[in-house]
């Protein structure tokens, strides 16, 4: 899978993977505190994390604390369960215990939206939110458009940063491979137009001398080999400046980056 900068290329579901997967193999870690791990996943995903991952054998012996929306069938794997609203715990015990309590009902009756504003549930040990209802998907795709993360731009290219790589590679190194690269052309051009008169004259008189079209038809094709020579040569240039830029810029940032570890 491709991972592109800071992850761009990677879906919701794929980051809340990842996370998860570098909280369970953190082993210094006693306490691992998880907020909303499941929102970005399918129902059978997350049954899988949960079984496998939260009660699996690599977060076992930690504490797991899990916020999450109301779901009976998840909850009540757990150790403990806490009610909240407003900020407050409203209600605390095992999930048996609150699930039948008005406060864990009310959650469950009122809307997805409501819900998650008014109440949240927490549970020690492995938990799995559920998907939020189609009500939330569709505000989500509704507000992701209008409000792009900086590394969700990147990959757009602008004036700006055409420009930049004009000032790196040298402006007059791009604008001399463009007006050879046409002069090229054009010199092509009239090699095939000596080739074309010299094919209509021959069909008027066989009997003409073929030297001077051999010559024309030769000079221009040298001619427009030596300018594609320079003209690959000036590209040359220009792209190797660039490359030779970026390449000492991101050595120069993996040098002098802070490294505090080595995993």
């Amino acid at each position: 899978v491709r991972i592109g900068s800071r992850g761009i290329t990677l879906s919701g579901g794929q980051k809340a993977r990842i996370a998860m997967a570098r909280a369970a193999y953190h082993q210094g870690s006693e306490l691992v505190l998880l907020d909303d791990p499941f929102g970005a996943v399918d129902a059978p995903t997350a049954m899988v994390l949960l079984d496998k991952l939260l009660l699996g054998p690599l977060m076992r012996d930690r504490t797991r604390v899990v916020i999450l929306q109301p779901d009976a069938e998840r909850i009540a794997k757990f150790d403990r369960v806490l009610v909240m609203s407003q900020g407050h715990v409203v209600e605390n015990g095992k999930p048996e215990e609150v699930m039948q309590t008005d406060a864990y009902k009310s959650l469950l009756q009122s809307s997805p939206a409501e819900g998650f504003s008014m109440g949240d549930v927490a549970t020690a040990g492995p938990v799995e939110e559920e998907r939020p209802p189609a009500v939330w998907k569709k505000e989500d795709s509704q507000a992701q458009p209008a409000h792009l993360r900086d590394e969700e731009s990147q990959g757009r290219p602008t004036w700006e940063m055409v420009k930049h790589y004009c000032r790196l590679g040298r402006w007059r190194n791009i604008l001399n491979t463009c007006l050879i690269f046409f002069m090229q052309i054009f010199i092509y051009l009239l090699c095939d137009l000596v080739l074309a008169r010299w094919t209509n004259t021959m069909a008027l008189n066989p009997e003409i001398d073929d030297k001077p079209y051999l010559l024309g038809y030769l000079f221009w094709l040298v001619l427009g080999t030596g300018f594609w020579v320079v003209c690959w040569k000036f590209g040359e240039m220009f792209t190797l400046r660039i490359s030779a830029h970026i390449h000492g810029n991101v050595l120069h940032t993996i040098l002098r980056a802070p490294i505090d570890r080595f995993f």
